[in-house]
């Protein structure tokens, strides 16, 4: 993971986190904030361990439909960031209209078209939303300008050697995001022969040739749920984020005080027990199997 982030995510550039309050790389965040990778512009939806980047003054912009960890009475981290005169720029629309920027990015065309933006005041203060005329019926329609990151970042269930990855319950925008993105970094549970993965083509969600790097991270989406894999720890999440205290001695310990995420999981077991974990581990997943004879 180190490797994979040192070489792919330069200060100043453009991230696409997936996780759409399921399975974000959580595991991806925590070692950005290891590595004080600075000046980010992130686009991402519901993606809450975007939070650490927002409170450890590591954000110049966010391109966002909703961010829990803006509201200041909620949590410290927003105030942390303007002490830290890091408050990021926000560009905002609405999670279809995001999706619709994505989806232009990964189609390779420069905008994509809807109603909906034109209900609302996004026009009035988002430059990459413009009012056009239907070039057939002369209706008028909202343009939303293509996102295309520079990096983009993707937790699955699997994944084989050459990046080839399976992903399964909600994917938001994961689809859409991931493609848009000019380079891909794959952290995945497992590694997995790619037979595996050829037996089951409908879940892969990036072709391997698009692949930069395939990290093995186990519970690497932690805090948060991965369908299949393990529950969601968020209250605990999002209870260390309401006071500064508790959220610097949690970043202390649980990202600069080791030095991955294997690390970071055995400090959890270690302050509270393994069977915190062996509760939200799913027991008994079901996955996948291949068709009969292979066909």
């Amino acid at each position: 993971m180190s490797a994979a982030i040192r070489e792919y995510v330069q200060p100043g550039c453009t991230v696409f986190f997936g996780g759409m309050q399921h399975g974000e790389p959580s595991a991806a965040i925590h070692e950005i904030v290891r590595q004080r990778i600075e000046r980010l512009t992130v686009v991402s939806a519901l993606t809450h361990t975007v939070a650490l980047l927002l409170g450890e003054g590591l954000l110049q912009k966010l391109v966002v439909a909703y961010l829990f960890d803006l509201y200041e009475r909620e949590n410290c981290l927003a105030g942390r960031a303007r002490r830290l005169g890091a408050y990021p720029e926000l560009e905002e629309m609405s999670h279809y209209g995001l999706s619709l920027a994505l989806f232009a990015g990964q189609m390779g065309v420069p905008f994509m078209t809807t109603r909906s933006q034109l209900g609302s005041s996004y026009l009035q203060h988002n430059p990459n939303l413009k009012e056009i005329a239907c070039p057939f019926t002369g209706q008028k329609l909202a343009a939303v300008r293509a996102l295309n990151p520079d990096v983009g970042i993707l937790h699955t269930q699997r994944s084989d050697p050459s990046g080839a990855a399976h992903r399964w319950g909600s994917l938001g925008m994961d689809l859409m995001g991931i493609n848009a993105c000019k380079t891909i970094i794959i952290t995945t549970e497992k590694i997995v022969a790619p037979e595996i993965i050829r037996r089951d083509p409908n879940r892969t969600v990036v072709p391997s040739f698009r692949v930069a790097a395939v990290v093995e991270v186990p519970w690497g989406a932690y805090p948060l749920h991965l369908a299949g894999c393990y529950n969601s720890d968020l209250p605990a999440f999002a209870a260390m984020c309401r006071v500064e205290s508790t959220y610097q001695a949690h970043v202390d310990r649980f990202i600069y005080g080791v030095a991955d995420r294997t690390a970071m999981m055995q400090r959890l077991a270690e302050d509270h027990g393994q069977p915190y974990l062996d509760r939200l581990k799913i027991q008994q997943p079901i996955e996948s199997t291949g068709v009969i004879n292979g066909y």
